[in-house]
Formats: structure tokens, sequence, C-alpha cells
């Protein structure tokens, strides 16, 4: 594991599990197996090798520090962001693992067995979904304004075409929570709560970033340009008290979220590989790295996670 990883994700973030484990689990399929991921089936794996794994949530603060950082990702010359062809493939074998998968909750859905019940594992490849199309989101913005800076069209076309696989994706998602919200399904509950707070963050990150960007990829364009208003009229120690209080609320509730099985788990670590420049940007707040142990900092995340609601609440 290379220095970026081993320094920024603890034990509890980058999780191990045995090659070709699956998310899903039907009585038609023996498997043979009672391991840490329950459900699964082998035929999608979503697994291909079988070294350190991710979850997506982990994306949720990738997301935060490149909004924060958004103009000093490290370039001198206008050179590409990523690797676009790398991004692109990737994604695109998201999109593909995502659509098989979501086809067959869809038939088992639509075919309800009372020795069968789908909804763990929909909620697995739903959270990945959310998870990643936010950071996708915040990685457009960044590859559009990039290019902006330079005078260039380099960056964007794949950016865009990128956030193109994931709102596809999206629209399935959505598709499927809201058929578990007709018969209140806790899951879907679950994920349309997860929903509406990150694309409730993603406008809030994206407001960091000039208009029209914000607006272009922001989910209500409305709801972005009032952060954007805010910002402007804050002070710069108000500013800061706004990045630390989102860095420590999005640090504890993405780590909440990698505590479950991850969907793709390769495919996210390859993404974030991407991405490593990230972690050249430095936090000033200790809080932001202090393992979430004690009472007192457990205390502190609480807070944060209630000043950062109010205070989109009020935005």
């Amino acid at each position: 594991m290379n220095a970026f990883f081993s320094s920024r994700f603890s034990d509890d973030v980058v999780s191990k599990h045995p090659s070709r484990q699956t998310l899903y689990f039907r009585e038609d399929f023996d498997i043979g197996t009672t391991s840490a991921l329950p459900l699964v089936i082998t035929q999608l794996h979503f697994q291909d090798d079988p070294g350190e794994t991710m979850h997506a949530g982990i994306f949720i603060e990738m997301a935060t520090d490149l909004s924060f950082n958004s103009r000093s990702v490290p370039f001198q010359t206008p050179i590409e962001v990523i690797n676009s062809e790398e991004f692109w493939q990737i994604s695109r074998d998201k999109l593909d693992h995502w659509t098989k998968t979501l086809n067959m909750f869809s038939e088992d859905l639509s075919n309800p067995s009372r020795n069968h019940n789908p909804w763990a594992a929909i909620s697995y490849v739903i959270e990945e979904i959310l998870c990643s199309e936010f950071f996708v989101r915040i990685a457009a913005a960044t590859c559009v304004n990039k290019d902006r800076e330079f005078d260039i069209n380099v960056n964007a076309p794949i950016g865009r075409a990128v956030l193109l696989f994931h709102l596809e994706a999206r629209v399935r998602a959505l598709e499927i929570i809201n058929e578990g919200l007709k018969t209140d399904i806790p899951e879907a509950i679950q994920l349309n709560e997860l929903r509406n707070r990150l694309e409730r963050w993603c406008d809030l990150l994206l407001a960091f970033f000039p208009n029209p960007i914000s607006s272009e990829f922001s989910f209500e364009p409305k709801r972005c340009q009032e952060f954007n208003r805010d910002f402007c009229e804050e002070t710069e120690t108000s500013m800061r008290n706004v990045e630390k209080m989102l860095r420590i609320s999005v640090r504890e509730y993405g780590r909440k979220l990698t505590q479950r099985p991850a969907a793709n788990p390769t495919l996210n670590r390859k993404t974030a590989e991407l991405f490593s420049f990230i972690e050249l940007f430095t936090h000033s707040d200790s809080e932001t790295h202090a393992p979430f142990q004690t009472n007192q900092v457990s205390d502190l995340t609480n807070d944060a996670e209630r000043w950062i609601e109010d205070y989109m609440t009020i935005g």
C-alpha cells in the first residue's frame, strides 16, 4: 500500500475480504459461506482481487478536501488533472456492474419471496452509487475549474462524461428507493435520508466554486447560489469555522458508512488512487485527524453535525 493510503486510511476504513467475495445471497445459490459479507452472488462479483479494498464512503471526505482546495490542485502548467482515459474506464466499469446488479434487484422486487429479502444488498449498492455521484460532481467541477483557469478544454469533457454515467445509475437507484418508500421499507427510508443529506452537502461544497460551475453540477442550483451568497457575506474567520465543522461532520459520517460492506471495492480504490494528490492538502485543524475514540471527540463530532445542519437550514 502506497504512502497515500497508509497515511490516510486507518484499518477500520480499508478492510480486507477474500477474493471473489460477493454481496448478495439467494437460496437458489449455494455458495457455502457465512463469512463477513452475508449477501451475495458470485456471478455478479464485486471484487477482482484479494488485496485491500475500499468503501465509497471515503469519497465523501475526499470530495470535501477537493472542494476546499480546488484552487490548489497541484499543477503549474495546463496538463490533465488525472488520467482521463482511466477515470472514464473505471467509471464505465462501475456503471456496468451497477446496471447488472440493479436489474437483478428489480427482478427480485417484482417477484418477492418470503424467504428472500434483497434490501440489505440493495442498500450496499445504492449507498455506493450515491457516494460516488457526490464525489464525481465535485471532481467534475474541479476539472471544469482547472480548464477555465488555463483557458483550455482538456479535463471538462471527461468530467462531464463520467458524471453522465453516474446520473444514469442514479435514476435507476432512485426508482428502487421510491419503490421501497411506497411500503415503508426501513432500508429505503435510510437510503432516502442518505440521498437528502449528500445532496445538501454537495451543494454546500459546490458553493466554494465560482458560478456558473457551481450551478452546473449542483443538485439544486438555487440552493447552491444561496450558499454562495452566504459565503460572500461571511468573514474569513467564519469561513474557517464552516470548513472546520464540515470536515469534522463529514469525516465521522463517512467513517460510519465505511463500516459496511463495499459493492465495488477494487474499483473504488482505483478511483481514489487517480486522485491521490488530494493527500497533498494539509489540514490545520488537528481535530479532523484525531481518532474518534473518546467521548470528548464524539461530543465535538455531534456538535459539528448539528452546527452544519443548522447552517444549511438557515442557508
